[in-house]
């Protein structure tokens, strides 16, 4: 199986080491989807650039797993015929189905609100973002409301 890394951020790299280990993969980092032929594209870079990978993708093309974010909206995501997975593997970690139960449940008391707290470089925000409200997702279905701050509090 040919797999093509786009991207050379600390996910793509880890991407890349993860995979290269295993013999019966080709594992190549591609500069654009189409220099190279692959069965599974693992897509990362910039924003812009998911969106308009994803915008090009056909649905016979690759299955793509899509790093965070893919764009800076959602609408590559509604435009592309592509197979996609996103890559949002913290609703996984082991801690999330028994918090998941507790909170359902009542063993923890009452609920009223959770408190995330991530830290993470300023050029990642969006990333970050989007996987942590996947986790809240896990953890709590699909909510009405959420609120977003950073630290320092700021107009960014």
């Amino acid at each position: 199986m040919r797999v093509a890394i786009i991207g050379d951020g600390a996910d793509e790299r880890a991407w890349f080491e993860a995979l290269r280990v295993h013999g019966d993969l080709e594992v190549v980092q591609a500069a654009d989807e189409f220099q190279v032929r692959a069965d599974l594209l693992i897509l990362g870079g910039p924003p812009t650039v998911i969106a308009d990978v994803l915008r090009r993708t056909t649905a016979d093309g690759p299955l793509v797993v899509c790093l965070q974010p893919p764009g800076l909206d959602d609408l590559a995501c509604l435009q592309t015929r592509a197979r996609v997975v996103p890559d949002l593997p913290l609703r996984l970690h082991p801690a999330i189905e028994p918090l998941r139960r507790a909170i359902a449940d009542g063993s923890l008391g009452e609920f009223r609100a959770l408190h995330y707290h991530i830290a993470t470089p300023d050029h990642e925000l969006l990333n970050a973002f989007g996987r942590a409200v996947d986790v809240l997702r896990a953890l709590l279905g699909e909510f009405d409301t959420l609120t977003a701050s950073g630290d320092p509090d700021g107009p960014e």
